[in-house]
């Protein structure tokens, strides 16, 4: 049996232990890399948190190639969990490829031409003294303030994931009317949205008025299709993101659903990963 094989198998209940209280960011990202299958993902995430993390790890150790990348998984979504996991990933796979650190920029100096050479001597009067420099350097830097964000965003990707990964069903049938949840990723269904005229009217519900707007159905299938993970995309000649998004729809066509798939795909870290925080808010809450 190889390395990384063994290493799974002999760590099987430490790591079950340290990734059964939120295993979605584990078994979403092994998903991506291919080391699940769709189907056999979505299997998972039907079952409790403990036996999809177990089955996980079964199918993972078949082969060393699988125990690799499940190694490198982890690795990625370390921040997704608690201290003891990140210093397990800290002891157990820091055997990466090290990069050659990048050799230093050769800056030529250029000699001033022109008019320059009479402002040379009159710019010695504004160098830093010793105590502007020291205050420079005691300024923390933005990769510094970053990584003191770390922990709590880490931490705010959390809170969302739990909030958001189960969409409530409401059905209604003999006169009982029955509540039950389900994870967001089986019952979804991606929304088709398109650029639209605002003055166009949409106070009918699509369903009751879909018999005598089949011209406008096909206008609609002319438009320019985009995926509510798109939304804040840069548009247009500019390359720059959208600062407002209006997204209009009669009730219950499922507005607030794209919003709360587009909230769990950032926290997750698979969508509009260009925002380092999101917050969301639903103003009928504060009804």
């Amino acid at each position: 049996m190889n390395s990384a094989q063994h290493l799974l198998r002999s760590q099987r209940d430490l790591l079950l232990s340290l990734t059964l209280d939120h295993p979605a960011p584990l078994l979403r990202w092994l998903r991506d890399a291919e080391v699940l299958s769709p189907a056999h993902y979505l299997s998972l995430l039907e079952r409790s948190p403990s036996n999809a993390v177990a089955q996980a790890m079964e199918m993972v150790c078949a082969t060393e190639e699988s125990s690799q990348r499940f190694l490198q998984v982890l690795s990625e979504v370390q921040d997704y969990y608690c201290r003891d996991l990140q210093l397990w990933v800290e002891r157990h796979c820091r055997e990466g490829v090290s990069k050659p650190a990048p050799e230093p920029l050769k800056v030529e100096e250029k000699k001033p031409k022109g008019f320059a050479k009479l402002f040379k001597g009159k710019s010695k009067g504004f160098t830093l003294t010793t105590e502007a420099k020291a205050k420079e350097q005691l300024k923390p830097s933005r990769s510094l303030k970053l990584a003191n964000l770390r922990v709590p965003i880490s931490a705010h990707k959390t809170t969302l994931l739990k909030r958001t990964e189960q969409l409530k069903c409401y059905s209604e049938g003999e006169g009982v009317a029955s509540n039950s949840a389900s994870h967001i990723e089986i019952r979804y269904t991606d929304l088709f949205v398109t650029e639209d005229d605002d003055f166009i009217d949409s106070s009918k519900h699509e369903y009751f008025d879909l018999a005598s707007r089949r011209a406008r159905i096909y206008v609609h299938q002319a438009c320019q299709r985009i995926r509510p993970c798109h939304l804040l995309d840069p548009q247009g000649k500019s390359g720059r993101p959208p600062k407002r998004v209006k997204v209009k729809g009669i009730a219950g066509i499922g507005k607030s659903v794209a919003v709360q798939r587009l909230v769990y795909e950032w926290a997750i870290g698979k969508n509009m990963r260009e925002f380092k925080c999101i917050f969301d808010y639903a103003s009928e809450s504060s009804i």
